[in-house]
C-alpha cells in the first residue's frame, strides 16, 4: 500500500449536502505489487485511535469516510472501499456483522509485528513493515441485501 498522509478534502456525493474540510489518518492506495497479488478492492483509509480507546467515535468517522471520495493533490478522486480502525482488536457479533456490511474492519500489529487487517471474522489484508503481503484474504461478506 502507498499511503498518504495529507489534509484531503472530502466530497459527500449527496445533492443536499456541502463539501466539508476533514483530514484523514491516513488514505493509502494500492501499489501495483498488491494488484499483481490480487488486490482488487482499491484505497484502504484508516482512522487511527488510542489503544484501549472506545471504538464508537472512530466507528463513525469512518462510516463517513468510507462514503465519502476524496480530493487527492493532482485533483483525482478516490473513493476508499475499505476504512479500518487502528489499534483496534477484531470485533464480533452484531457490531461486527454491521461493519463487515459497511466494509469497515480493525486493524493491529501482530504478535509477528505485521499490520493485520480484519473484516467480517476474516483477514483481509496482512503486511510487513516493509510491505511484504504476508496474506491476501478472500472478500466474502458485505453482499447480502434486505432481511435474513
Amino acid at each position: 500500500m502507498c499511503a498518504s498522509r495529507s489534509r484531503a478534502c472530502r466530497y459527500i456525493p449527496h445533492p443536499r449536502q456541502e463539501h466539508h474540510s476533514l483530514q484523514a489518518d491516513i488514505l493509502a492506495l494500492p501499489t501495483e505489487k498488491l494488484c499483481q497479488a490480487g488486490w482488487c478492492h482499491g484505497a484502504i483509509i484508516f482512522e487511527v485511535k488510542r489503544p484501549g480507546a472506545k471504538i464508537g467515535r472512530g466507528l463513525n468517522q469512518l462510516l463517513d469516510y468510507v462514503n465519502s471520495a476524496w480530493y487527492m493533490n493532482d485533483g483525482v478522486l478516490v473513493v476508499p472501499s475499505f476504512g479500518f480502525l487502528f489499534w483496534a482488536q477484531a470485533k464480533g457479533g452484531p457490531v461486527a456483522s454491521i461493519m463487515a456490511q459497511q466494509h469497515i474492519g480493525t486493524a493491529e500489529l501482530n504478535h509477528r509485528n505485521e499490520l493485520e487487517m480484519r473484516c467480517g471474522g476474516q483477514t483481509v489484508l496482512r503486511l510487513t513493515a516493509s510491505g511484504h503481503i504476508v496474506k491476501l484474504g478472500r472478500i466474502n461478506f458485505g453482499h447480502k441485501i434486505g432481511s435474513r
